[in-house]
């Protein structure tokens, strides 16, 4: 397809770093805007949960606008550059520092060592998991935890593993939960690997004070609402905090965006560049089922390697090769990250996150559990006699 007539073409964009990266976000939150106010996807999101819908829109206007700020490299058929191409996984991998820190965060509030002002109740934890590089408490990451993280990829014990593998990074009973062979074994690899490098595993003996406070709390509004149920008063909300409760929840994967693009994209050139960053990112997934198509990809993603790579012994083949090409991006991503690291460090001295959500406290005080829980939580520390507010 012929670019000359792209609206976003580099010459009409300022040369200046952060004007350019200004200009990137206001076209952001122009796509995100236009995507809200429309009404022509109705069906696309319906029976969907609202704010899936909205993180749906925001991360699609997002990569919109990711899309106009690299469209040269995206439609140049010499595009070679790995570490550009799996600039995803990369992000990917530097989030996984942040759910850590956040992760250790909730140890200590649980714990009621420390005080957050964007955390009202444990099940806020899950919102700011969605939205961890939007996330204003956290600590800056450290180049400690850079290294740690690029010994993670490259350690045998864990370097077939992708970023994609886990999810629930703030699920504290899951995590918690001691199996019968007495270990955690939902907790994640890496979360035990930093532990183990930065000596922070004693968070994990902490008490659980303020977790085990909200169920108190929770069960004496349930009770109160059981005796009342038949009453004159009015319905109350539910005080289970389950999406099953709710709609579908919209995934912001990249996949279900390009069908989106597909159905509904309006400009030619947005459609052209989903469907190639689509065919570019296929090859980078993880291979966890050895059929023929996957080891096909993991061999063109060996193929493109301009160095020899070795492959592990003692395996079945199919699993070598898959194996083998996690392996290898691994190793693209400990290099890559270094780069990440630097650009979050820069748009933090400017007051800026490389994901920077303006609409994210607004999402926040919106976030669907916990207006579910809270009043729950409220209404049983005021039948307890306590003030109706979360200094518990």
């Amino acid at each position: 397809m012929n670019f000359d007539n792209f609206k976003y073409r580099k010459e009409k964009v300022t040369e200046r770093y952060v004007e350019e990266k200004l200009y990137y976000e206001n076209l952001r939150n122009t796509f995100f805007e236009e995507l809200k106010n429309s009404d022509k996807h109705n069906d696309f999101f319906k029976g969907f949960n609202p704010d899936s819908v909205k993180d749906f829109m925001f991360e699609y206007a997002k990569q919109k606008a990711n899309m106009a700020q690299f469209y040269e490299t995206l439609i140049n058929e010499t595009y070679q550059k790995k570490e550009i191409r799996y600039r995803d996984n990369t992000e990917k991998v530097f989030e996984m520092i942040l759910q850590k820190k956040l992760w250790n965060m909730q140890l200590k509030w649980r714990a009621g060592q420390i005080n957050i002002k964007e955390i009202r109740t444990s099940w806020d934890f899950g919102f700011w998991e969605s939205h961890v590089s939007s996330c204003p408490f956290l600590p800056m990451v450290t180049e400690s935890e850079v290294e740690v993280m690029k010994q993670f990829l490259l350690d045998s014990n864990f370097d077939d593993q992708s970023a994609g593998m886990f999810f629930d990074w703030q699920d504290y009973d899951e995590i918690m939960r001691i199996d019968e062979d007495g270990d955690r074994s939902s907790m994640p690899d890496w979360y035990e690997f930093y532990d183990g490098r930065l000596g922070t595993g004693i968070l994990l003996s902490l008490p659980d004070i303020r977790g085990k406070k909200e169920e108190y709390y929770l069960d004496l509004a349930r009770s109160y609402y059981a005796k009342t149920r038949n009453t004159t008063q009015p319905a109350t909300p539910p005080l289970q905090p389950e999406y099953t409760q709710f709609y579908s929840y919209l995934h912001s994967g990249f996949e279900e965006m390009y069908k989106y693009a597909l159905k509904y994209e309006d400009d030619p050139h947005f459609v052209e560049l989903f469907r190639i960053k689509y065919e570019i990112n296929k090859p980078k997934e993880y291979y966890s089922q050895y059929d023929d198509d996957n080891i096909d990809d993991a061999i063109r993603l060996l193929k493109e390697s301009d160095s020899p790579v070795k492959m592990p012994g003692g395996l079945d083949w199919r699993e070598a090769v898959v194996k083998c090409s996690q392996q290898y991006l691994n190793r693209i991503v400990a290099k890559e990250i270094d780069f990440v690291y630097e650009e979050y460090k820069m748009f933090s001295e400017i007051g800026l996150s490389r994901n920077d959500d303006d609409d994210v406290m607004t999402h926040f005080e919106n976030y669907e559990i916990a207006k579910i829980v809270s009043p729950g939580i409220l209404k049983g520390r005021e039948l307890d006699g306590d003030p109706p507010d979360y200094n518990y």
